[in-house]
């Protein structure tokens, strides 16, 4: 069975040495990608529109099917990428736990406690 082809995207190894400074800077690549990859998709949505009837026009149809699936699939990961670090920009992460804060008793409640 043949090895399978590698994934050399340009796109995951930014992805994967990005620092939290770069994110934002990372969003906007992934955005003007989903632009670009949905474009793409609607273009090869048209033209797989109708199953051709003749072999080659078959086989065109299966290749130009197999481009749209597997936009949509780059579309469906850069869409989980958004979601995944776009909370980050606002959302500020909490250094440690939360320190506990002991609740101090009124007056009156500490002359009930004494009594």
């Amino acid at each position: 069975m043949g090895r399978l082809r590698p994934v050399r995207d340009p796109l995951y190894v930014k992805l994967a040495f990005c620092s939290p400074d770069h994110v934002a800077g990372m969003l906007r690549t992934f955005a003007h990608e989903t632009r670009r990859y949905r474009e793409a998709a609607e273009t090869l949505r048209a033209l797989v529109a109708r199953e051709p009837m003749s072999h080659g026009g078959r086989v065109r149809w299966l290749v130009a099917d197999a481009a749209r699936r597997s936009y949509e699939a780059q579309l469906a990961w850069l869409d989980c990428v958004t979601r995944t670090l776009g909370p980050a920009m606002t959302v500020p992460r909490r250094q440690g736990p939360r320190p506990v804060r002991a609740r101090v008793p009124s007056a009156p409640e500490r002359r009930e406690a004494v009594a």
